[in-house]
């Protein structure tokens, strides 16, 4: 018996588009896109449906820049917070960039519906050696604490050995622009 696959490609809200798939023939899907945050590969002749994702960005700017403040972006949730009895400051910084000064930003990664294991952000840290820290959450647990070396420009590549729960920034004098989430089961 020769196995097919039905393959769907959808957003959230909507189905885009489907394939019958053959192990012989070529993959059908299209190029992900920001139409496409996930597919769904469904075996038939089994019970089992395997789900993959495609690479996703996550702007930043908020909605509200109060301590406490809480926004969804595309399935993620983001919570500012402080960080320093000295103060508190965040602020949209444009094209999907926020400034952090001093401040946190919690992104909740537990709503989408894939597993990324992998965050690369782009960063300017102002103030110095440590100003800004990167935090890594899986199953509760703190994976990976990462800090700037210097005053400048960044890019912050992390890789877990498992899904990611959350990704905590804070800084002291920053501005991280968006967060691009990678899945080791993406589609291939």
């Amino acid at each position: 018996m020769t196995a097919h696959r039905l393959i769907l490609w959808a957003t959230a809200s909507a189905l885009v588009g489907c394939e019958l798939d053959t192990p012989d023939g070529p993959d059908p899907r299209p190029e992900p896109g920001p139409w496409d945050p996930f597919v769904m590969t469904y075996d038939i002749g089994s019970d089992t449906a395997v789900e993959t994702c495609a690479d996703r960005e996550v702007p930043l700017e908020p909605r509200d820049v109060e301590a406490g403040a809480s926004w969804e972006i595309d399935g993620v949730w983001a919570l500012l917070y402080e960080i320093s009895e000295d103060g508190y400051a965040a602020d949209a910084a444009g094209d999907g960039c926020i400034i952090l000064a001093p401040a946190g930003l919690r992104l909740d990664l537990t709503t989408l519906p894939c597993g990324y294991d992998t965050v690369r952000l782009s960063l300017t840290d102002g103030c110095r050696q440590g100003c800004t820290t990167v935090k890594t959450v899986a199953n509760g647990a703190i994976t990976h604490t990462v800090q700037t070396d210097a005053i400048g420009d960044h890019t912050i590549v992390i890789a877990d050995a498992q899904p990611l729960d959350s990704l905590l920034i804070e800084s002291n004098e920053g501005i991280v622009c968006p967060v691009q989430l990678t899945s080791s089961e993406a589609a291939p």
